[in-house]
């Protein structure tokens, strides 16, 4: 499969297999897709870096929040 010319979509929870066999990995998440290239392994990583900047971006949101509370209460 491998070293097939072919496009051939699969699904498995192997997360060994995905690792060996992949090129791309797709993940349909809130009906948004998106393409991760590698296998399972590199999906990971970029996953996570994906939720950690969306953690730090929320942190920052929410910080700003406060401050903003913070100078409206003082401010009125």
């Amino acid at each position: 499969l491998k070293n097939s010319k072919m496009c051939v979509i699969f699904i498995s929870h192997d997360r060994y297999f995905i690792d060996a066999i992949a090129h791309k990995c797709v993940e349909v998440e809130q009906g948004k897709l998106s393409i991760f290239k590698g296998g399972y392994a590199n999906y990971l990583e970029k996953k996570t870096q994906i939720l950690q900047s969306l953690a730090k971006s929320h942190e920052t949101l929410l910080k700003q929040l406060k401050s903003e509370e913070e100078w409206l209460r003082r401010g009125v």
